[in-house]
């Protein structure tokens, strides 16, 4: 092939029309590429778009979800707090009861003992002697007074 210096003017027209065929069959064939990636992007699009809202969608509602656990999680922790100090309460006043029962049983087991002695040290025999002893005394004073 020649040189562009050595062809004359109709070689040259020649050369230039070759070369643009070749330069739009080129065009032609990147056109069609660029065709058929648009549409297989357009096609993966519509695949890929309906599932990824769907995904969307599911992820809202299960964070929404999570975030309505988690109010009631806080107040159900609220109210567990809240118990937990009234149960502390309770246990205090038991804890004070409890030394109250524990001061007043201190405070009377000498003078329950003492009396439990005092009733054992009883003379019972004597103690009957005494009464039928009264009863027979008491008996003519009735009868003197039922006539």
């Amino acid at each position: 092939m020649k040189s562009p210096e050595e062809m004359n003017e109709r070689e040259l027209m020649i050369e230039t029309l070759r070369s643009q065929q070749i330069n739009a069959r080129y065009q032609k064939l990147a056109g069609i590429g660029c065709l058929i990636l648009a549409v297989i992007v357009t096609v993966a699009f519509a695949i890929i778009l309906p599932r990824a809202i769907t995904t969307l969608n599911n992820v809202n509602t299960t964070l929404t979800q999570a975030n309505a656990t988690l109010a009631l999680l806080e107040t159900t922790m609220s109210e567990v707090e809240a118990m937990v100090g009234q149960a502390q309460g309770s246990l205090s006043q038991i804890d004070e009861a409890v030394k109250n029962v524990n001061t007043l049983v201190e405070d009377n087991t000498e003078a329950l003992n003492s009396t439990i002695k005092d009733i054992s040290e009883i003379d019972f025999q004597t103690l009957n002697d005494s009464i039928e002893t009264l009863s027979k005394v008491i008996q003519p004073l009735a009868r003197f007074f039922n006539r």
